[in-house]
């Protein structure tokens, strides 16, 4: 299996200096240090992955980064 040599991760230009978080980690981020983030989510899609796990965490915990952008 071939390594993947780029990961992309989404965010909106203005959040390039908070570095890559997750949605907990981003709620955390505002609510403790009063830093403004910006949101392009799709709210149709957060209600979907609102309740969701993996390996008994919440979705939230985990990154989204893409390895094969096409």
């Amino acid at each position: 299996m071939r390594r993947p040599k780029q990961f992309y991760y989404i965010t909106h230009k203005d959040n390039l200096k908070s570095g890559i978080l997750s949605r907990n980690k981003t709620t955390l981020w505002k609510l403790l240090l009063g830093k403004r983030i910006k949101s392009i989510h799709a709210k149709d899609i957060i209600e979907i992955r609102k309740n969701k796990e993996f390996k008994n965490r919440p979705l939230w915990d985990y990154v989204n980064l893409y390895f094969a952008v096409r």
